[in-house]
C-alpha cells in the first residue's frame, strides 16, 4: 500500500499525431512504478495489484498521477487515460471526482479521452456500461475503445457505445506494408470508423513503410515508436525529422490525387476572411463580430501562418458580462484565442476533415476551422460546409451509380478522365471485359450472370489503390479502372490471376472439369463455350496526351478488343505514342 499511500509512480507519455498535417492530437498517459525496482514494470504493478485486490485503488492514482503530470508539464491536446471497465461501475469512481481532479490542476476535463480497454470480458454488461458514461460525456470528456481487434468482443462494443476514437491493435498495423489482409482489415476499419463519426488511431507504428500505407489509407491518426516513444519528459512538439517525414508523404499522396479534385474541394467552400494579428486588440475583434453577423471565426495570423483563431460565441459571451470589456478590450486578442485550433489543408480530401471535425469533439461543430495552404493561411470554413458539401456529393454519386455493383457511371466516369486529362496528370486506361459472358447467362441464368459482375466489380477495387485509382462500371459485363499506381501492370496481371481462381467456383464442376459448357455462339451454333475469362485493355496516357475522354473511348475500345482475341484472360497495353505490345 506505500506505493498507493506515497503515489510513488511515475507518468510517461507517448504523442498521438495527426497523419494528415503532423500536428499533435494528444498523448496518452502511460504509468511506471518506482525506479529501479521490481514494480517499475507497468504489467509487474498492475499484476501484484490484482493479486492483492488493488486495482482499482491502482487505477484511482494512476488517474491522479497522469493528471497532474500532464497539466504540470502543459502538454498541447488531449490526455488518453486507460481505464478498466469494472471503473464505470465501482462506487469509488465517479464523474464528478475525475472533474474535481482535474480542476485541481486547472485543467479542463474536456481534453480528457478514456480509453476503455478490453482485457477481459464486460462483466456489468453493455447497456449499463453505456448508461454509466453518459455522465462522463455530459461533462464533455470523450471516449475512446482501445485495441480494437485484440478484446473479447470489441465489435459488440464499438457498435454499443459509439466512442469518439476507435484505436485499432499494432497487431494489425505491424508489416500492413507486407500483409495484404492486414491492410484489408484496417481499410476495412477505417471505412467503418467514418461512417460510424468515430475516428481512427493506428497503434504501433515503427517503420517508414507501415506509416506509408497508413497515410495512403486515410487513417487519421497514429501511434508509435515512429512517431514518438513513451517519455517522462515529453517533448511538446513534434520531432522535426517525423513532421518532415509525415509532410512529404502526404505531399506525394496529393500530387497523385491532382487529378481526383472535384467541384467539392475544400479550396471553393472555404471563406476568404482578413484575419487579425496578434496584437490586434480584443475590443477591435469585438467590433468586428459585432459588425458582421455572418461573421463566426477570426483567425489569428503572423508572418502568413495561423497561430490562433477567435470564436464569435466564445468571445461575445466573455464581453458580456458587467465591466468585462473594460477589463479585457485594451488586451492583445492572442491571450483570448484558442491556441491548438483545426487547422485543415485546401487539398485535404473531405471525408479526412470530417474525420477531423468530429475527433475535435460537438463543440467543433459550432465552429470554424482555418484552411492552409502549404502551411499559410487561405480562409476559414466550417463544419456544416463540409457536411452539405458531401451530401451534395454523395447524392450525386448515387444518382449516377451502377445499381448492380454500386460503382460510379458514364458520367462520374467522363468527369474523372476530364479531370485527369485537365490537370496534366499521367495515368492509364484499364478497360476490363467478360468474355463468353453471354452464353454463361443463358446457360446459368441471370442470378449467376450478377454474381459474376459482383465479382468482377469487388476484384477491381480489391486490386487497386483507394487513393489513386478509380474504379468505374460503364454497364453489362464492361468495367474501366483508372489507374495512377507505379505498379499498375503488376496489378492488372493480379486481376486476371484472381479472376480465374474465383470464377471456378461459379462453374458446375463438370463443365470445370471440360474447361467449358455447350452453349450458344455468336453465330447461332450450339458448342462447347470456354470458361469465362477476363480481358483488360491498358491505355498508358501521358501527360497532354490527349484533350477529352471521347479521344480516349475510342482506343481503350480497340485496345481492349486486342486482348479479347487472346484465349483465356489476358492483357493488352497501348501506349498513346507507340503501337500495342
Amino acid at each position: 500500500m506505500s506505493i498507493l499511500d506515497k503515489e510513488e509512480l511515475h507518468a510517461h507519455f507517448q504523442p498521438i499525431v495527426d497523419l494528415k498535417q503532423g500536428r499533435i492530437l494528444g498523448f496518452e498517459g502511460l504509468i511506471r512504478g518506482p525506479v529501479n525496482s521490481t514494480l517499475a514494470s507497468p504489467a509487474q504493478l498492475f499484476d501484484i495489484a490484482a493479486r492483492h485486490g488493488l486495482l482499482l485503488p491502482l487505477e484511482a492514482a494512476c488517474r491522479r498521477v497522469i493528471i497532474r503530470q500532464f497539466a504540470e508539464r502543459q502538454l498541447p491536446g488531449n490526455l488518453f487515460l486507460n481505464t478498466n471497465p469494472d471503473c464505470f461501475f465501482s462506487p469509488a469512481f465517479s464523474v464528478d471526482m475525475l472533474v474535481d481532479i482535474a480542476k485541481q490542476n486547472n485543467f479542463p476535463a474536456s481534453r480528457i479521452v478514456l480509453e476503455i480497454t478490453e482485457s477481459r470480458p464486460v462483466t456489468g454488461g453493455y447497456q449499463a456500461l453505456l448508461r454509466s458514461l453518459t455522465p462522463y460525456r455530459n461533462a464533455g470528456i470523450k471516449i475512446a475503445l482501445d485495441d480494437l481487434g485484440a478484446g473479447f468482443s470489441s465489435l459488440r462494443l464499438w457498435y454499443e457505445l459509439q466512442p469518439d476514437f476507435v484505436k485499432i491493435d499494432m497487431h494489425f498495423v505491424q508489416e500492413i506494408d507486407r500483409d495484404p489482409l492486414k491492410k484489408h482489415f484496417t481499410t476495412a476499419v477505417q471505412h467503418l470508423t467514418a461512417l460510424s463519426g468515430s475516428c481512427l488511431i493506428a497503434e504501433g507504428i515503427e517503420t517508414h513503410e507501415e506509416l506509408r500505407i497508413l497515410q495512403e489509407l486515410g487513417v487519421a491518426f497514429g501511434q508509435g515508436y515512429l512517431l514518438g516513444k513513451p517519455m517522462g519528459l515529453a517533448s511538446p512538439t513534434m520531432n522535426p525529422d517525423v513532421l518532415a517525414t509525415i509532410q512529404r508523404e502526404n505531399e506525394r499522396i496529393q500530387l497523385h490525387q491532382q487529378g481526383r479534385k472535384t467541384n467539392h474541394s475544400l479550396s471553393l467552400m472555404m471563406q476568404t476572411v482578413a484575419p487579425v494579428s496578434p496584437e490586434t486588440l480584443s475590443e477591435t475583434v469585438y467590433q468586428r463580430f459585432a459588425n458582421d453577423p455572418e461573421l463566426y471565426a477570426l483567425p489569428v495570423v503572423a508572418d502568413g501562418r495561423p497561430i490562433g483563431m477567435l470564436d464569435r460565441q466564445t468571445l461575445l459571451e466573455l464581453f458580456a458580462g458587467h465591466y468585462k470589456r473594460d477589463l479585457y478590450g485594451r488586451k492583445p486578442c492572442h491571450r483570448l484565442m484558442d491556441t491548438n485550433p483545426l487547422v485543415v489543408d485546401a487539398t485535404s480530401d473531405l471525408s479526412v476533415v470530417s474525420q477531423q471535425v468530429v475527433a475535435e469533439g460537438r463543440s467543433q461543430l459550432s465552429k470554424g476551422f482555418i484552411v492552409t495552404e502549404g502551411g499559410y493561411y487561405r480562409g476559414i470554413a466550417s463544419a456544416y460546409d463540409v457536411m452539405r458539401a458531401m451530401s451534395a456529393h454523395q447524392l450525386n454519386q448515387a444518382r449516377y451509380a451502377n445499381p448492380l455493383t454500386q460503382l460510379p457511371g458514364n458520367v462520374p466516369i467522363d468527369e474523372q478522365v476530364d479531370m485527369l486529362i485537365a490537370n496534366n496528370v499521367p495515368f492509364v486506361a484499364c478497360y476490363a471485359d467478360l468474355d463468353h459472358f453471354k452464353p454463361f447467362n443463358d446457360v446459368y441464368g441471370y442470378r449467376k450472370g450478377d454474381d459474376i459482375i459482383r465479382l468482377t466489380a469487388n476484384l477491381l477495387l480489391d486490386i487497386s489503390q483507394p487513393k489513386r485509382d478509380f474504379v468505374g462500371h460503364i454497364g453489362g459485363d464492361d468495367f474501366i479502372v483508372l489507374m495512377q499506381s507505379a505498379d499498375w501492370e503488376h496489378r492488372c496481371r493480379m486481376a486476371l490471376q484472381r479472376f480465374d481462381q474465383d470464377v471456378s467456383n461459379l462453374f458446375l464442376p463438370g463443365h470445370r472439369e471440360q474447361g467449358g459448357f455447350m452453349g450458344v455462339n455468336r453465330q447461332g451454333e450450339n458448342t462447347l463455350i470456354p470458361l469465362t475469362s477476363l480481358s483488360i485493355g491498358a491505355v498508358v496516357v501521358p501527360s497532354g496526351a490527349c484533350s477529352t475522354h471521347h479521344d480516349l473511348a475510342e482506343l481503350a475500345a480497340e485496345v481492349k478488343h486486342m486482348a479479347k482475341m487472346t484465349q483465356g484472360s489476358s492483357l493488352s497495353i497501348c501506349h498513346m505514342s507507340q503501337a500495342w505490345r
